[in-house]
Formats: C-alpha cells, sequence, structure tokens
C-alpha cells in the first residue's frame, strides 16, 4: 500500500510541475506573439581618440564604474567606452529629451500625446538604447527601438549628432576654462612686474645708479643688486609677452569649430523589417506550453488511485 500512495504523491507532483511550466511558457508564448513588432535603427559614430576632449568630471565617474583602468601614476582611458559611458549618463540623457523637437516626437508617437516629463522621456530612451562595438575599435553602433521604424531612425541618429555636440560642448568648455586660467596667471604675474618695477626703483635709488643707465657689463659690475633685479624684471616681461600672445592666439582660434572628435560615419535608416519580437519562438513556446499543459491534465486526470 506504501508504494502505489508514494507513487500517486510524485505523479500528482510531476502534474502540478508540468501545468505550471506549460502556463509559464503559454505566457511567454503569447506575449511574443502579441506584442507589437519593435524596429531596430542603426547609426555608426567614430571617436577620434587622438583629438578627443573630456572633462575632469566625466573621467571620475568613468574611473567610479571601471577602477581598473586606474594605474599607479594617473589612469589609462579607453575613449569610445568612455563616449558610451557618456552617452548613457544621466547628464548626457537630460540634455537630450529636453529637445522640444525631440520631446514632441515621443510624445506623439511614443506615449500618445500624453505629457512627458524628464524623467519618463530619460527611462524611455535607456531602456531601448543599445550599443556595439568591436574590441579595440573606434567605431560605435549606437541602435535604437521602437514600434514606429521613422521614431527608430530620428532617436538612433538624434543621438549620433548629441553625441557629436557634446563633445565640441566638452571641448569648447576645456578650452575657456584653459583661457580662463591663462588669463588669472597673466594677471598675476602682471601684480609681479609691478612689484619688481617698484624694487628695481628702490634699488635704483639706494645705489645711486645714473640716469641715463651705464652699459651691461659696468652695471653688473658696478651695481650687482640692481642688474640682478632688472634682470629678473626682464624674464618677468618676457614671460608676459609669450603669456599674452598665447591667450591672444587661443581666443582667436576659440571660434574655430573642432568636429574631428566624431565623426557620424553611417546614418541611421529606418529599418523595412522589424527586429522583434521573435514570432517563430512565440509560436514554439505556446505550443510546448499547450503540450505540457495537456501532459499535465492527463498525469492528474488518469493517475493511479
Amino acid at each position: 500500500m506504501i508504494w502505489p500512495q508514494m507513487q500517486n504523491r510524485w505523479v500528482i507532483i510531476l502534474g502540478y510541475t508540468l501545468s505550471f511550466a506549460g502556463l509559464a511558457a503559454c505566457g511567454v508564448g503569447l506575449w511574443l506573439l502579441l506584442s507589437p513588432a519593435q524596429y531596430r535603427a542603426t547609426a555608426r559614430i567614430e571617436v577620434n581618440d587622438e583629438m578627443i576632449w573630456v572633462s575632469n568630471t566625466e573621467i571620475q565617474e568613468y574611473l567610479k564604474v571601471h577602477p581598473e583602468r586606474q594605474i599607479a601614476f594617473g589612469y589609462e582611458i579607453d575613449f569610445p567606452a568612455l563616449v558610451i559611458f557618456r552617452i548613457q549618463s544621466d547628464a548626457f540623457l537630460s540634455n537630450f529629451v529636453a529637445q522640444p523637437k525631440l520631446n514632441d516626437a515621443l510624445r506623439k508617437k511614443c506615449f500618445s500625446g500624453m505629457p512627458l516629463n524628464i524623467a519618463k522621456s530619460i527611462a524611455f530612451i535607456r531602456n531601448r538604447l543599445r550599443f556595439a562595438r568591436a574590441p579595440y575599435s573606434r567605431f560605435i553602433q549606437i541602435s535604437f527601438c521602437s514600434e514606429d521604424p521613422e521614431v527608430a531612425a530620428g532617436v538612433a541618429n538624434a543621438l549620433a549628432k548629441a553625441c557629436q555636440n557634446d563633445r565640441m560642448e566638452i571641448g569648447r568648455q576645456n578650452r575657456l576654462n584653459g583661457i580662463k586660467a591663462m588669463e588669472d596667471e597673466l594677471q598675476k604675474e602682471q601684480s609681479d612686474i609691478q612689484a619688481k618695477q617698484k624694487n628695481l626703483e628702490q634699488l635704483g635709488k639706494q645705489f645711486n645708479v645714473p640716469n641715463p643707465e651705464p652699459a651691461e657689463e659696468l652695471l653688473k659690475t658696478n651695481y650687482p643688486p640692481y642688474f640682478h633685479a632688472k634682470q629678473e624684471l626682464q624674464k618677468k616681461l618676457d614671460f608676459h609677452k609669450i603669456l599674452q600672445d598665447k591667450i591672444n592666439s587661443e581666443k582667436s582660434n576659440f571660434a574655430i569649430p573642432k568636429t574631428t572628435m566624431v565623426y557620424i560615419i553611417d546614418v541611421a535608416q529606418p529599418p523595412k523589417l522589424p527586429g522583434g519580437p521573435n514570432r517563430l519562438l512565440g509560436v514554439g513556446l505556446l505550443f510546448l506550453g499547450l503540450c505540457a499543459l495537456c501532459g499535465s491534465w492527463r498525469l492528474i486526470r488518469f493517475r493511479p488511485k
């Protein structure tokens, strides 16, 4: 009597297990069959890692996620990977989805005209955004999925263009910061020059240096403190001129845009065929689920008494 009871129990367990598995398979299969078609559009960019500008903030954020890039005396950056990291960041996507035209297109075609906030837009973009890149390659594929092929291509191209503009803006800010640092240094040099000029005048009075000054050799021999102070002042004046010329050169070149940091190689085209969901897999899972449900029903219905 014990053996038939144990056999009956295992048959019931197996039957219910098959029924749960069948229900799960049918659910996934129906989801794959009934879900709207998804179109994937891809734009391709090239990162010129010899010309790219990066900000200290994004480097620090990148190193938090990729500490293996930290080395003994600094860091080693995979610039294409840094660009991918930047595109997925909240800072980039918040600026991207804030574009009025893009937001209007998403609201009309993806949210049935409902109001669209920044957080919802970022989540929508991030969930449908994919990247592909061969190891050690400078080429990045930016793909976007949507139920509308036009939206898929439009967002992929907009992301590629936004990435290019983002690099230009980072470069612009870095150049502005560099000019500001040089101007601060120039201001400091001007203060030093004024102090050294005043000190030179005092030394001239202290040592009764004649006016006009004697030749350099006589000045060096007869008035060494004044001579050395004058040399230091001249060094400051020469450096001041070099620094001023460099600032003027940077300001004149600032208006020239640098577009060689990111190239848009391939523009995304609206796909003609959907990339998913996998209808064939849905049919297969639905069939297997129904078979499992039938098998579980037979096991439970005709189990040994």
